[in-house]
């Protein structure tokens, strides 16, 4: 029989051993715990960046629709307005495919990403992609400041010119039967007054600063257009990717 000291001591021993057991068994569940839980909220982040990166991207696609269609408007009006430059210097005659109404409208420059998102950039948790949308969103502000100039020159000097010489064409601004925003019937420009005033002092600024104008918007649209492109394929890779 074994003494009491002896019985004592291993049972100490043994409640020691399943006494280290639990601890070592509730820290292991714990840091099993805490380790799904980090993998949970990477996964969480990862999922909420990817739905971040494709919103964008798809503003982005929307705005190289529309970058696309205002390309093609913009180079109509500068081919209208070389068309009528030629014609003050006799090179060319009338043509009534030109739209000689763009000697007086104005351009809308309304990027949707950069509506929607501008204030996203500090949700992405990637540096390298904020520095890409930042340079991307200057490269749309650039665009913006370009419209603008060109829209001013449109409302501060063209319009201006054209009411002042009697260029618009009151008939069709105030048609009797219409209330519309834009005139629906005719053209807008007097095509005869307009050919009286070719050789008047002013007329060949305001046609300059015109062409100008739309060549610089022109200029920085082609910029953004591949920079769109950039950005699309570059968020792309990263959304095929999984953001690991």
């Amino acid at each position: 029989m074994q003494n009491l000291p002896t019985v004592v001591g291993n049972k100490f021993t043994t409640y020691l051993l399943y006494a280290v057991g639990e601890i070592v068994l509730v820290v292991i569940g714990i840091l099993i715990a805490v380790s799904v839980n980090n993998w949970n909220q990477r996964r969480k982040t990862q999922d909420d960046q990817l739905r971040i990166y494709s919103n964008i991207v798809d503003d982005l696609r929307k705005d190289s629709l529309a970058f696309n269609r205002m390309m093609g408007l913009s180079k109509l009006h500068l081919q209208t307005y070389y068309h009528i430059y030629y014609e003050t210097i006799g090179k060319r005659k009338y043509a009534d495919s030109i739209p000689y109404d763009l000697l007086s409208v104005t351009k809308t420059f309304r990027p949707t990403a950069r509506q929607n998102h501008l204030s996203t950039i500090e949700k992405i948790q990637s540096d390298e992609v904020r520095i890409l949308m930042n340079d991307y969103f200057f490269m749309e502000y650039r665009s913006q400041e370009a419209a603008d100039d060109f829209n001013r020159v449109i409302k501060q000097e063209a319009r201006p010119y054209l009411n002042e010489t009697g260029l618009i064409n009151l008939p069709v601004v105030f048609h009797p039967d219409m209330y519309e925003f834009y005139p629906q019937e005719g053209t807008l420009i007097n095509y005869e007054k307009l050919k009286a005033v070719f050789a008047k002092k002013g007329f060949k600024g305001v046609l300059s600063n015109l062409r100008l104008g739309i060549g610089y918007f022109i200029s920085e649209l082609e910029l953004l257009q591949r920079e769109n492109a950039k950005l699309i394929q570059d968020l792309q890779t990263k959304i095929s990717s999984g953001i690991e």
